[in-house]
């Protein structure tokens, strides 16, 4: 995507199609992550379903508000063949502490489960 990004000139396309699916390929990184923490190699203990819920409920919010463009994230120019892109601040802060917060929860939760399996808890 990023290749295809740096050589189409056409900022119809940046703007509606490559940097939301960047951004929407991006918020399914962590929640992968964090799927694949909750249930590596085994399930530590059962957590609420309402838990689940909502760590599947953020991502697609957050989803369907890149797709409606209330999450813009960055601007996008082109001025005489060079692509000028300008970060939104706001909006990438969002999309950045929902991005390391289940980075973060992935980690302690992988780490909870060697330090359970190593026979320390």
């Amino acid at each position: 995507m990023k290749s295809f990004q740096l050589s189409v000139t056409n900022i119809y396309y940046h703007d509606f199609l490559i940097t939301k699916l960047i951004y929407i390929f991006g918020t399914l990184a962590p929640l992968a992550y964090l799927m694949f923490s909750f249930y590596f190699p085994y399930k530590l203990r059962l957590y609420p379903k309402k838990l689940y819920i909502s760590f599947l409920l953020i991502p697609a919010a957050l989803i369907l508000l890149i797709l409606t463009g209330v999450l813009k994230m960055e601007s996008t120019q082109i001025i005489g063949k060079i692509i000028i892109r300008d970060i939104i601040t706001f909006d990438f802060s969002v999309f950045a502490v929902y991005f390391f917060l289940y980075v973060f929860i992935g980690f302690v939760l992988l780490l909870k489960k060697i330090h359970y399996g190593a026979g320390c808890s």
